[in-house]
């Protein structure tokens, strides 16, 4: 591409990162630096957002990069389609150099179709759409509806995207491998130390989902809130959040008038019916199956 703009948003770095980023932008022009107090990831988003030129962008998170000559593409086929997103493909790297390329989830659509039948299809497939960085999205589209991110929390892109999705009246698959996601065992959502902090900030997040949830109906509604539920659930046992300490963020209430599978309302009536036992069983489980790694 010859037309195009980096930001790099330095969020108040302790190091010599700010440096770097300005020895970086007066070696090219296409490089811009932008210098903040540190205020965290979203409110980093929310100002190359906001700061952003041109018609399309995409989020580069610090450790990750892109492959070679292949935004381009990505881009160009975005553009012509006059796309709100475009979902393209990326590659796992692991610190030991391996790598995994994404190609057990479904392609959804061949043809632009709308926000929520994309949405739709993913919770029917049960393909993940959380992840920010595995899409590129029309900025004027994100700032006709918008679209910021909720300053202060982690997890923030799993309450972000569904908004983007509800909003969005043209998204498609672009089958092209353009992003290299490098997996970190010290990464913000890998660190046990932070476990708590990103349990109550899915808390917070399920909670404004829940009243996305509510302006849907039929089957879209029902899928959404069993997704919704299922996370808060797994946020109260991995977070250990059954204590007496947690009661003001922690409610059975939470589930009232949410439609929800089988399984996941037997879960639900035993987190109702006594939250260290439900917290006790869901860790027991997933020793059992071998999610849980000690």
């Amino acid at each position: 591409m010859a037309d195009y703009e980096v930001l790099l948003i330095d969020d108040g770095s302790t190091d010599l990162s700010g440096m770097l980023c300005d020895e970086y932008a007066a070696r090219d022009e296409h490089i811009r630096v932008i210098h903040q107090e540190n205020r965290g990831l979203s409110a980093a988003r929310n100002t190359g957002l906001r700061e952003a030129a041109g018609d399309y962008l995409l989020f580069v998170d610090a450790d990750d990069w892109l492959t070679d000559a292949k935004a381009g593409p990505v881009l160009q086929q975005a553009s012509e389609l006059r796309l709100d997103v475009g979902v393209a493909d990326f590659i796992y790297v692991m610190e030991d150099g391996s790598c995994r390329i994404n190609g057990k989830w479904p392609r959804h659509f061949d043809v632009p179709v709308t926000g929520r039948e994309f949405f739709l299809k993913s919770m029917r497939t049960r393909t993940s759409l959380k992840a920010v960085w595995k899409s590129i999205y029309r900025r004027e589209f994100l700032l006709k509806n918008g679209l910021f991110f909720h300053e202060g929390y982690n997890h923030e892109d799993e309450e972000w995207t569904p908004r983007v999705y509800l909003a969005a009246e043209r998204v498609k698959d672009i089958p092209v491998v353009f992003y290299c996601y490098f997996i970190r065992k010290d990464g913000i959502s890998r660190d046990p130390a932070a476990f708590e902090k990103n349990a109550l900030d899915m808390i917070h997040n399920c909670e404004r989902l829940k009243l996305l949830s509510m302006k849907e109906d039929g089957e879209l509604r029902s899928m959404f809130q069993d997704r919704i539920a299922n996370l808060y659930l797994s946020a109260v046992s991995k977070g250990s959040l059954s204590g007496n300490g947690y009661r003001e963020e922690v409610s059975a209430g939470f589930f009232r008038e949410m439609e929800m599978e089988r399984k996941t309302r037997l879960k639900a009536a035993v987190f109702k019916m006594n939250k260290k036992l439900y917290c006790h069983i869901s860790r027991l489980a997933k020793i059992r199956d071998g999610s849980v790694k000690f």
